[in-house]
């Protein structure tokens, strides 16, 4: 009971399914670092923003929100397995407790539009990418720490003045979650 999977187990959840949920934790958390960081840094390089991101602090309430917008819109998490509570119609179809359903959080993030770094956080999709509501993402503060640490690495090359940019890049094909291949940065 002092593990995930064991507090998983108490909350009635059986030995495979907990095991299953801590591989989706790992997945998640690796392909939000693999696949987010690369997307990130052309995301705001292509938006013009790439170098004042780096020279923001953490802290900053700007640096959050393009994070944040960048997060919707790469969607690091492109579908997500839920379980349905009470009896719903969804689109036409009915759902019942113990139903499995596939959220298409990339359609769902994608849906609010383009990349705005100047844009406040959606009500209606914000962290939707890493669960939001009961089902929050343990990992989010784990993956957050990791965004910050790549940032951090490049700030210095910012804080020299040397501009960063992206020079070539090629998108991952057949992969699961979306990625580049190869992401070159100079500066």
């Amino acid at each position: 009971t002092q593990t995930v999977p064991g507090r998983m187990r108490e909350l009635g959840l059986s030995e495979r399914e907990a095991m299953g949920a801590v591989g989706a934790f790992v997945l998640t958390g690796t392909e939000t670092v693999q696949s987010f960081v690369p997307r990130l840094v052309a995301i705001t390089h292509d938006a013009g923003v790439l170098d004042r991101l780096l020279l923001t602090s953490p802290s900053d309430r700007w640096r959050g929100r393009v994070v944040e917008e960048a997060l919707r819109t790469a969607v690091p998490t492109p579908v997500m397995l839920r379980s349905v509570t009470a009896e719903r119609e969804v689109a036409g179809v009915r759902v019942r407790p113990g139903d499995r359903v596939v959220i298409v959080t990339i359609s769902c993030c994608r849906g609010a539009g383009p990349f705005d770094p100047g844009r406040e956080a959606d009500p209606a999709v914000r962290h939707l990418w890493f669960g939001a509501g009961p089902h929050f993402c343990l990992g989010m503060p784990l993956a957050m720490a990791q965004i910050d640490s790549a940032l951090a690495a490049l700030a210095p090359v910012a804080d020299a003045g040397r501009p960063v940019s992206v020079v070539r890049r090629r998108v991952a094909r057949r992969v699961l979650i979306p990625a580049y291949r190869e992401l070159v940065v100079t500066a």
